[in-house]
């Protein structure tokens, strides 16, 4: 497009992640033209191998699965990389720390028990997005603009985008799908606000001696003991372990943000020893 086109469009989206694509996608199914401003991602050539996965992780409820095969994209993904979850655990502060966790502290939630296939399904972020690039191309009704909003007005009509080629992108309705940061909410003036939780979030992939038996873990391992005097009482670190197919799992570490930092600083032998520690050998992580 010229710098001085325009086009028009009855929804506007901006934002490039799995809910901006997922959302012009949807409104597109009702009939609707849909501009979705954001850069396209970066070509990634070769398909991923068996033994490379992403770090980044989702969870899918029922809901939200329901949406993706309302899409027709949740057939579209590789059943290789899908793994559901039909248990979890859950272990409190004091039975993290116990050799027998079960005895003390322990929510366990069964699709047995609860008559359901499964109670979620966990899936790679990168592997979503991909397939939902792919539905997207064949959507005539998207016009996807590669490219970053940098200018919104708004009247009584509805709004129109600039970007940073210089085209514009006239729209009814404008939704911001553009993550925690969101640009279209600071163009809207609307206000949030922030509390800083001093933690960080480690993330690594383990193949595993012992069989996860589709079970997600998680424990509450209570705040770390050592802090400044003039600090607020820390929030408790929290330690997630979820299923990936065959043997493998998505280790989520919600840790005090030096805490955070040494195990970033340990060896990959070294982490996987220390979570399988905390975990009580409920996962053998190598």
């Amino acid at each position: 497009m010229s710098s001085n086109s325009s086009s028009r469009f009855q929804v506007a989206v901006v934002g490039g992640g799995i809910v901006g694509k997922a959302c012009a996608l949807l409104l597109a199914q009702q009939g609707m033209q849909v501009a979705l401003a954001a850069p396209r991602p970066v070509a990634e050539g070769a398909r991923r191998g068996d033994d490379d996965w992403d770090a980044r992780i989702y969870a899918f409820s029922a809901s939200s699965q329901a949406l993706l095969e309302r899409l027709r994209v949740w057939e579209a993904l590789d059943p290789a990389r899908v793994q559901p979850v039909r248990d979890m655990r859950v272990f409190g502060d004091e039975s993290a720390a116990e050799t027998d966790p079960s005895l003390d502290g322990d929510l366990h939630f069964s699709a047995y028990a609860a008559a359901v296939p499964q109670l979620a399904w966990i899936v790679e972020s990168g592997h979503v997005e991909r397939v939902l690039d792919t539905a997207l191309r064949f959507q005539h009704q998207v016009k996807w603009f590669d490219d970053t909003a940098t200018g919104l007005e708004r009247d009584v009509d509805g709004v129109t985008l600039t970007l940073a080629s210089g085209a514009q992108v006239r729209a009814n309705l404008l939704v911001g799908a553009d993550g925690s940061r969101s640009w279209v909410r600071q163009q809207c003036h609307i206000g949030t606000t922030q509390r800083r939780y001093r933690q960080l979030g480690v993330v690594a992939n383990f193949q595993c001696e012992l069989p996860h038996q589709e079970t997600a873990w998680q424990w509450f391992l209570g705040a770390p003991e050592k802090l400044m005097a003039d600090e607020e009482p820390a929030n408790g670190e929290i330690l997630a372990m979820l299923p990936l197919p065959g043997n493998r799992v998505s280790m989520v570490w919600s840790a005090d943000e030096a805490h955070a930092h040494d195990l970033l600083a340990l060896s990959p032998e070294a982490l996987a020893a220390t979570v399988a520690q905390v975990a009580s050998g409920a996962v053998g992580a190598r």
